[in-house]
């Protein structure tokens, strides 16, 4: 998905992960405006415990209360352009 984000959060990203701000616009950054950039998002989700078969076979009862998907992996992907530079972490969800 794409994901807008802002000079601050951007400026963030960049320092948290040893990069410049130049070098971080030029890999990562699809489209730039003056106030924000768009970024290209990427989620993967698991199954958390609950959600999967017990191992033993035994049947179980079910518990609503759990969730049945779990957020795993959130990374900002870069230009498609640089497939040589790595995906950066970027949590955002449930942060």
């Amino acid at each position: 998905m794409l994901l807008r984000l802002s000079n601050e959060e951007m400026s963030k990203i960049a320092t948290e992960n040893n990069l410049s701000e130049e070098k971080f616009e030029k890999y990562f950054i699809f489209h730039r405006f003056r106030d924000y950039g768009v970024v290209l998002f990427q989620v993967t989700y698991t199954h958390p415990e609950p959600s999967i078969p017990p191992a033993d076979g035994k049947l179980r009862e079910l518990n609503p209360d759990y969730y049945w998907l779990a957020v795993d992996k959130q990374l900002i992907i870069p230009v498609l352009k640089y497939p040589e530079i790595r995906p950066l972490v970027y949590r955002t969800i449930y942060a």
